[in-house]
């Protein structure tokens, strides 16, 4: 008796399935709130030329979720979605990440309230004799 073979199961493609995440990513909010959100960016992004290869010509933006719609109509059906209000809240209310953070979380700096570390003097024992 050898080993049984797997039929018609084909091993997961990792490479497919990563290149399917990054093809179909969504924009984090910290990064709407640091490019998207500046008022000249968001004018330029809401009235933009007609563009053929975006849905709906690229006319109808949804500046807080980073989607492009194929009518005004689907817009306002969005807009009134959870998943639109949960992104519209937490890019109001939360506080976007910095770089500032990261490197903190990743210790390469100190935190903000950390207080400063002061090197010990150096003691050295009379009655030890080298």
């Amino acid at each position: 008796m050898g080993r049984l073979r797997r039929k018609g199961n084909p091993a997961k493609n990792k490479a497919s399935y990563k290149a399917k995440r990054t093809r179909h990513y969504k924009r984090d909010a910290d990064q709407i709130v640091f490019e998207d959100l500046i008022p000249e960016i968001t004018h330029k992004l809401l009235n933009q030329p007609a563009q053929e290869d975006m849905p709906g010509l690229g006319q109808h933006y949804c500046v807080t979720c980073a989607r492009y719609f194929i009518s005004s109509q689907a817009k306002l059906d969005h807009n009134k979605t959870k998943e639109h209000k949960k992104r519209f809240k937490t890019i109001q209310t939360e506080e976007p990440y910095t770089i500032e953070e990261a490197e903190r979380a990743g210790g390469l700096r100190a935190a903000k309230n950390a207080p400063k570390r002061v090197r010990p003097a150096a003691s050295i024992d009379a009655d030890v004799k080298m």
